[in-house]
């Protein structure tokens, strides 16, 4: 996972594309024409109706529908098939539009969609309220960013224009590509919230990241942009391969587009399956109260485990199982190579380490055994 995959996380900033897409000026009223042009009092109000090949523009923005309807009294612009808004910047279409000048509101129902050079919108409904600088899109939300290989899915969606925040809800996904279109990156959770002017989004509730062989899970997920932290609350795990990651809370640090560092802060574990030599599944542990973890090219280099550090290992010899080893200390450090434990260092006041070994001709104690148990929750 590596710093440019999640700092691409914040880009369903992208919602503000909706933002003054379609919105009418009071300084430069529309100027339209049509094959059809009606001028009619209905109510004692002027309706003007204008049907076939309307057209409109107002400063540099185009529009085009088929049917337009303008009541002039109650200051609304109804738009109707076929309706696109074009302001050089962006494009919007929608089979319907409405703006209500006194209410400060537009809206666009059917099909919307709004583009700009590199990024997409679709949702079903899109409205912005200008009173409240803020706008929803709803049903079927859909954020394309080409150029960032960015897709954001979801069913709800409020942007707060005065604070720069964006609310994603009803099943909200998040996915990165790669150059290929092939997905890199899927965040899935309750409520995806980018705050704090977009240094930071989180995503709360039944949280689930996966890349390549990596997955993870929590209720809270945290992702800061200029710090290029991760930071994972409420029962966090981790899955790498045939290891499990278990802590109250796990903060990644990346670096050079890669995982650097990962600490692991209190009631840490780490379960990690031992060496295949017989048809029986073994399962090596450490614990400790915290636990760094230093990370090359992606794979685990060292861990150094801190404050009531124990770890349990299997010992196998050239293919041979030679039993359990347990140690405790104050600080126990593990060199890793090729996911092979090759050394082990252990630190701690005079007479408070402890180490047992149990050889493979001697019956592991019951309460070892069931430390060693090991549930897979993925």
């Amino acid at each position: 996972m590596n710093k440019n995959k999640f700092k691409n996380f914040f880009l369903f900033v992208l919602l503000t594309l909706i933002v003054n897409s379609f919105s009418f000026s009071e300084e430069e009223r529309l100027r339209g024409e049509a094959d059809l042009v009606e001028i009619k009092n209905i109510n004692n109000q002027l309706v003007r109706k204008l049907t076939g090949n309307v057209r409109f523009n107002q400063g540099e923005s185009r529009i085009f529908c088929e049917e337009a309807t303008w009541y002039e009294s109650e200051q609304k612009v109804i738009l109707e098939r076929n309706v696109i808004i074009d302001d050089a910047q962006k494009v919007l279409t929608a089979d319907y539009v409405v703006y209500f000048e006194a209410f400060m509101r537009e809206e666009a129902r059917g099909n919307v969609k709004i583009v700009d050079s590199s990024r997409t919108l679709t949702a079903e409904r899109v409205i912005y309220l200008e009173n409240e600088e803020k706008a929803i899109a709803e049903n079927k939300v859909k954020i394309v960013d080409d150029e960032r290989r960015v897709t954001l899915l979801g069913g709800y969606a409020e942007y707060f224009q005065t604070n720069d925040s964006i609310l994603v809800t009803f099943n909200p996904v998040f996915m990165q590509h790669d150059s290929l279109g092939e997905e890199e990156i899927r965040i899935t959770g309750e409520v995806m919230e980018l705050a704090q002017n977009g240094q930071v989004a989180i995503v709360t509730d039944s949280v689930h990241i996966t890349r390549d062989s990596t997955e993870a899970s929590c209720g809270l997920a945290e992702f800061w942009r200029e710090t290029n932290q991760i930071i994972l609350r409420n029962n966090p795990r981790v899955w790498q391969s045939d290891m499990e990651i278990t802590g109250d809370s796990i903060l990644m640090a990346m670096k050079d587009d890669q995982i650097e560092k990962a600490y692991i802060i209190n009631n840490a574990v780490i379960f990690s399956k031992a060496d295949s030599i017989d048809s029986q599944i073994r399962w090596n542990k450490l614990t400790g109260k915290l636990m760094t973890i230093d990370f090359k090219d992606n794979a685990i280099e060292q861990v150094i485990v801190e404050n009531q550090a124990t770890s349990w290992y299997h010992l196998i010899e050239e293919t041979q199982y030679k039993g359990l080893n347990k140690v405790t200390g104050d600080k126990i450090s593990l060199q890793v190579s090729n996911n092979e434990l090759k050394r082990i260092h252990i630190e701690s006041k005079p007479g408070s380490s402890i180490g047992f070994f149990y050889p493979v001709e001697k019956p592991i104690p019951a309460t070892e055994l069931q430390e060693l148990i090991f549930t897979d929750q993925n």
